[in-house]
């Protein structure tokens, strides 16, 4: 059976989402944004956030709702700043615990409910450490940041080891502008082992959040942390990113046939923003009469399935044993937008994906279309529409 004697065409549409420009709602100046624990160990936890003006902060904590506890920033209980950084120490193991965020004065409590975090396992202590470290300066690029924030995560890059990212780290600037942390105490997300990464071919994530809430960000192979090359604060970053194609045509599409972009139809993805960018997926038109599904093998009556791969910019092709790693994660969605990630979009066949991508770095996107198993419309064209988005990782 012949589907449609015209075209099927997949059209590529370019979105910038600039989150941090977006206001949603006017806010109180004194509101914690961009709350982040990090550095979960057996026996503490970080918490850290910023605000719009100077103020104090500290954390009531306990492991039971009427926590009875109470951590200052690290800086001095007298402290303010627009960023602040708390640890919560002297835990239990594989413990719950509540606690709220007192900024300016106020008390914010997730609503009444708590905040609540959990401690790591017990872990035997590394007898190595492996220091990473590097500088961030102010917009001048001169003036050390003292005060800023870098949030640590680190990457399988080399298919070895422990795959994925590994848990949120962080480290406060000191007055010389430096951070530090040592890579040997890195958790796995589920924090029952250390990440298992290598010295040369994984990754550091880093994103910095600045005194006055500027951001840096970059990613560094795990061979060149030590330094780090320094990072420069700046007041927004700016996202963009280009593609070198914006269509995909299907002529002729066969009942319940599979087809999957090549070297001649395959789409590269540039970043042209000035800092790291992840991109997300997001059908927008699902093409007339035609649905898409969320399952990878759900092509049905007038229901197609689109799943996406975001790969190196160096792979001119990819073959059947890419095609059979595709799951529901890789399905191109409507109505939501999916963000990419190692699993998301990605392959444990290669080393990127289109996750925290540096700025001029480009990726290459391959789609595969698994067409209706029939079709009610025949003889129809149908349009669908993909939407790419950059968003700051």
């Amino acid at each position: 059976m012949i589907i449609s004697r015209k075209n099927i065409n997949i059209l590529l549409v370019l979105l910038i989402l600039i989150l941090n420009s977006v206001i949603v709602n006017a806010v109180y100046a004194s509101e914690p944004r961009n709350i982040k624990i990090s550095n979960i160990s057996k026996d503490k936890f970080t918490v850290s956030w910023i605000t719009d003006i100077q103020e104090g902060g500290r954390i009531a904590y306990g492991n039971t709702a009427s926590l009875g506890n109470i951590a200052y920033d690290v800086r001095g209980e007298s402290f303010e700043g627009i960023t602040h950084y708390v640890i919560v120490a002297g835990l239990a193991s594989n413990t719950a615990y509540y606690y709220d965020i007192i900024s300016g004065g106020a008390t914010y409590d997730n609503s009444g409910a708590h905040y609540t975090v959990t401690t790591g396992a017990i872990l035997s202590p590394s007898a190595d450490t492996d220091i990473a470290y590097g500088q961030v300066f102010l917009s001048d690029g001169i003036t050390p940041a003292e005060g800023a924030i870098v949030y640590i995560t680190l990457r399988d890059g080399d298919n070895a080891g422990t795959s994925g990212d590994s848990q949120l780290c962080s480290s406060l600037v000191g007055s010389a502008g430096y951070w530090y942390f040592n890579l040997k105490n890195v958790r796995n997300q589920a924090l029952d082992s250390y990440f298992n990464y290598s010295g040369s071919g994984d990754k550091l994530v880093l994103n910095a959040r600045g005194p006055n809430g500027e951001i840096a960000s970059q990613l560094v192979d795990t061979s060149q942390d030590s330094p780090a090359s320094s990072m420069t604060l700046v007041l927004s970053q700016t996202l963009g990113l280009s593609i070198d194609r914006t269509d995909w045509q299907l002529l002729n599409i066969a009942a319940s046939s599979a087809h999957i972009t090549d070297n001649a139809t395959k789409i590269t993805v540039t970043n042209i923003g000035n800092g790291l960018e992840t991109y997300s997926l997001q059908i927008t038109n699902e093409g007339g009469n035609w649905l898409s599904s969320s399952d990878k093998n759900g092509a049905d009556l007038n229901t197609y399935v689109l799943s996406a791969l975001f790969t190196e910019d160096s792979i001119s092709a990819i073959d059947s044993t890419y095609v059979n790693e595709l799951a529901n994660d890789d399905v191109i969605l409507a109505g939501s937008s999916s963000r990419g990630s190692a699993a998301r979009f990605g392959s444990t066949r290669t080393f990127q994906n289109g996750s925290s991508v540096s700025s001029g770095e480009a990726r290459k996107l391959w789609l595969e279309f698994k067409a209706p198993t029939q079709d009610t419309t025949r003889g129809a064209a149908h349009s669908i529409e993909v939407t790419i988005t950059a968003e700051i990782p």
